[in-house]
């Protein structure tokens, strides 16, 4: 599992690793502020494949726990009821 508390300023972490962590707290972002996350929104936004995208929600999910469910639908996730961004959770 990645280490929640490292971010993008952190010079130990590789460029690979600082894109990674720059799509994680995007997906955050989306997810407190719109409402929704999907793989299209991070493809667009971060110019990345879907199975790009679709590792970037998982790893999201791994550290998150049941904050985000899919709804087929919409293709995509929604914040659950006990949902509070994990940057702020990390920070506590």
């Amino acid at each position: 599992m990645v280490d929640n508390k490292r971010d993008e300023s952190d010079p130990k972490l590789s460029a690979a690793d600082q894109k990674f962590e720059k799509r994680i707290r995007y997906i955050d972002l989306c997810a407190d502020t719109l409402g929704f996350i999907g793989t299209q929104l991070i493809m667009r936004r971060f110019d990345v494949q879907r199975v790009m995208a679709s590792r970037d929600i998982q790893a999201y999910l791994e550290r998150s726990g049941d904050r985000l469910k899919y709804i087929h639908k919409l293709k995509g996730y929604i914040p659950q009821d006990n949902f509070k961004p994990l940057q702020k959770t990390l920070s506590n």
